[in-house]
């Protein structure tokens, strides 16, 4: 791609703000959702999508652990130390900031508040995860890593988990389920899986290919966690699965010069049914109706 074409994209990007990198989460979703997300809106309005229970559900059982067990914790990119406190003392300090978030609605207001006597069992059982994968070993948090494939014009960066000397560890959480009932909410806990998500193996492939570290990746609930470590072979397949995702990108990108009204005569118009989608905001799904003619 032409220097000129390739400055013009960039600069289109982030709702006209411009926009120098892809991460693993955003390869990751459906092209519709990127697109409306990067191209059409900015960072700030991206911030104000309505995010369920569910999403901060994770923040809530991991910030604290790991405020709680690493030495180093990255913060904007800083290396930084954080204050030694209580697992509890760093959970009430996540739901002050939690609390700050606008609830989706009523019932995720309601879910949000009865989902917080599951963070500290769910974040013990993750303390246990860390422990087994890492016993004794120095850690770091949110560290991040970038990749540069070769013809792609966008940097892929991303942040790590769990980090020591020679590990690394990727978490996803699985938040309690509420069901509306004659008696109120009903909580139902979620299995773990059997096997890894492929979302999750692309996450995770693309830190043990900027590492090369040896990975695992865990999932917890409230009451159990698993643990996977995946072949390398497998990671291989599955690194090289989001870069060809990058290039996709890349290639609507270039041939529609990030013209959003090109694109979406490109890419099949999103399924508003999808969990994809209902974090838009009322009139960030008004514009996306008149983005793809629906």
């Amino acid at each position: 791609m032409k220097q000129e074409l390739a400055d013009k994209i960039r600069k289109k990007l982030n709702g006209g703000k411009g926009y120098d990198h892809l991460s693993p989460s955003s390869l990751n979703i459906p092209l519709a959702k990127f697109f409306i997300n990067y191209l059409m809106f900015t960072q700030e309005e991206r911030r104000q999508q309505l995010a369920s229970y569910k999403a901060n559900y994770g923040n809530a059982c991991n910030n604290p652990v790991q405020r709680f067990l690493c030495k180093y914790i990255f913060e904007s990119g800083k290396k930084l130390k954080p204050k030694k406190q209580s697992l509890k003392e760093n959970i009430v300090r996540e739901f002050d900031i939690i609390d700050k978030i606008p609830p989706r609605d009523e019932r995720d207001a309601e879910c949000r508040k009865e989902m917080k006597q599951y963070i500290e069992p769910t974040a013990q059982q993750i303390i246990k995860a860390v422990k087994e994968i890492f016993g004794d070993q120095e850690l770091m948090a949110e560290r991040y890593v970038y990749d540069t494939p070769k013809g792609l014009i966008l940097d892929i960066l991303g942040r790590i988990d769990y980090e020591s000397e020679d590990k690394i560890m990727e978490l996803k959480t699985k938040p309690i389920n509420f069901r509306k009932t004659n008696n109120g909410l009903s909580a139902y806990k979620q299995k773990l899986p059997d096997e890894p998500d492929e979302a999750h193996l692309k996450q995770l492939a693309f830190y043990w290919h900027c590492t090369k570290k040896t990975p695992y990746l865990v999932y917890a609930n409230h009451e159990e966690y698993k643990i996977f470590k995946p072949e390398l072979p497998q990671l291989e397949y599955y690194y090289q699965q989001m870069i060809n995702k990058a290039f996709i990108i890349q290639n609507l990108l270039e041939i529609t010069e990030a013209d959003i009204n090109k694109i979406t005569q490109l890419v099949e118009p999103p399924d508003f049914k999808s969990f994809y989608y209902s974090d838009l905001t009322p009139e960030q799904l008004e514009k996306t109706r008149e983005a793809w003619r629906m």
